[in-house]
């Protein structure tokens, strides 16, 4: 027998995952592709992309072998995976790791996160769903980015009723009662409208946290939510209540009240970016506007160089090669000089045109006859 061999068959599965791990990465390990489609698909299901697979069965063992086990990132790598996509990973991980992930995770995991790993196991989207929202909800504390990313997995909307009503049946309570009593503020409306499938309200949720949000504000907000007050009129009393606010809010916006000192622009950017539909992003700088009372661009204006504010002007229009031109511009002026990683990321992956554009954009702005 080989010394694998040995480790295998003698071995309980937490000692064959220490054994395994210092013997190294198997060695040219036997390829899923081999075996023949038949073999691993059912009649009407689609072939894994083998890609996908490998990357995930090392990440899910990368999680497994490290110093601790990383729960969240097992989850993640499962997380959305058709049945045929997850007995392509148990193999491939069978194959890498020399055991069964079946076994390696039951030592590893226990209680909610093993529920959840054998759920998501299944392939069966429901369960799997139900079981992250239980064990995002369940315990110690809240998960709420756990809960958050399990419902916006959740495409299908008749997939979506059903893991409402499962998750009823199971805890007895709502999943909307769950969200409004384990949640307050905009975490509590952004997991609401990715429970309603509101694509358009979720992305307005998220950029009110990214330009408006922090610790002040999701304490004004608890307190608010708490006792069925108005949060806007919470956070002014608020940002009113303090010198340092007051004073650092009549500098930004000429206003007193905000309980934000900071922005997240790179959230902000990413949010805009992701949406195509110019109809949709009217749809969610309204819907930013009727939560805040201030368009996204009046938010940001007194808080935001010059620069950094022709970026979300331009993402605004749907100008992505006018807002990179901007984001170059912002790269150039860092507190600790020019950001050249910042400038290149620009125009890394881009057509030759894109390029152009960006590169005309930057010079119809920021370049001037004396430079």
């Amino acid at each position: 027998k080989s010394l694998k061999d040995v480790i295998s068959q003698e071995l309980e599965p937490r000692d064959q995952q220490q054994a395994l791990s210092a013997l190294g990465p198997v060695t040219e390990p036997v390829k899923i592709e081999d075996k023949k489609p038949e073999e691993l698909l059912q009649p009407g299901e689609q072939p894994p992309d083998m890609k996908m697979v490998n990357a995930t069965a090392g990440e899910i063992r990368k999680a497994v072998n490290g110093i601790g086990t990383d729960e969240a990132a097992i989850m993640k790598a499962l997380r959305g995976k058709s049945p045929a996509e997850i007995r392509a990973i148990m193999d491939q991980y069978k194959l890498i790791a020399g055991v069964d992930l079946r076994s390696s995770l039951r030592s590893e995991l226990s209680g909610n996160d093993l529920m959840e790993a054998n759920a998501l196991l299944s392939g069966d989207p429901v369960k799997a769903s139900v079981a992250g929202l239980r064990n995002g909800s369940e315990g110690a504390g809240t998960d709420e980015q756990k809960i958050q990313d399990v419902l916006e997995s959740i495409k299908d909307p008749k997939i979506r009723r059903q893991v409402m009503s499962e998750f009823e049946r199971q805890t007895g309570t709502s999943l909307r009662n769950m969200i409004h009593d384990e949640m307050t503020g905009n975490q509590r409306d952004l997991s609401e409208a990715l429970m309603e499938g509101d694509s358009v309200k979720a992305s307005s949720v998220r950029l009110d946290e990214a330009a408006n949000g922090g610790f002040l504000s999701s304490f004004s907000d608890g307190i608010a939510d708490t006792f069925g007050v108005d949060r806007k009129q919470m956070r002014q009393s608020i940002g009113q209540s303090s010198p340092l606010l007051s004073g650092y809010q009549q500098l930004a916006d000429g206003e007193i009240g905000s309980t934000s000192l900071s922005v997240d622009r790179e959230a902000i950017y990413a949010e805009l970016e992701k949406i195509d539909d110019p109809d949709v992003r009217k749809e969610v700088l309204a819907g930013y506007e009727k939560r805040t009372g201030r368009s996204l661009t009046d938010s940001l204006k007194a808080r935001s160089s010059a620069a950094e504010n022709d970026v979300v002007n331009a993402l605004v229009q749907g100008d992505m090669e006018t807002a990179a031109a901007a984001k170059m511009k912002v790269a150039s002026e860092t507190f600790f000089g020019t950001d050249e990683k910042g400038i290149y990321k620009q125009l890394e992956g881009k057509s030759k045109k894109q390029r152009d554009a960006i590169i005309a954009a930057y010079n119809g702005k920021y370049t001037t006859d004396e430079q």
